[in-house]
């Protein structure tokens, strides 16, 4: 009998523990950002902001422990609800180009989200608000684009950047 209870309690210690094997690094829904490098960035101080009437768009940049924050804010200006469909748990993205217009970063590249249809209401005057941190580009100059993922609704914003 007690031959039969430690082979019972191995073979669950056994399950359990293949279970668990190739799920490490995986999303279990929450979006995981990655850093791209180390190297100080400038922002160039003209925005340009692109949008629609119904939503508008603010970009601000702050430095912080080498690394610059990015803050994209997306505000209702319809005067009524709106709902946004996202078709992923990912609702906003970026794309850093170089001097040549050449893709060289993408945050949903570097990610996992959800992968399910997402819908929010924007009530009016509701900001989404978004944060990520971008380090490590090799000196240059860079613009990076700001947009929601939702098709039927533009808000976007471009910031040129600067690595010394």
């Amino acid at each position: 009998m007690k031959k039969l209870n430690i082979f019972i309690l191995t073979l669950i210690i056994v399950s359990v523990s293949i279970t668990g094997c190739g799920t490490a690094g995986q999303s279990t829904g929450d979006i995981q950002e990655k850093e791209h490098t180390n190297k100080t960035l400038e922002p160039v101080p003209d925005v340009e902001l692109e949008g629609n009437e119904d939503l508008s768009t603010n970009v601000t940049i702050h430095e912080e422990n080498n690394h610059f924050i990015v803050d994209y804010k997306v505000k209702n200006e319809s005067g009524n609800e709106l709902e946004l469909t996202f078709p992923s748990g990912l609702t906003a993205d970026y794309i850093i180009y170089n001097e040549k217009g050449e893709k060289v970063v993408q945050y949903s590249d570097d990610i996992m989200a959800t992968m399910a249809i997402e819908t929010v209401t924007l009530s009016v005057g509701e900001e989404l608000e978004y944060q990520y941190t971008i380090a490590g580009l090799d000196s240059g100059s860079y613009t990076i684009h700001l947009f929601l993922t939702d098709s039927n609704h533009e808000a976007s914003a471009k910031e040129t950047i600067i690595v010394e």
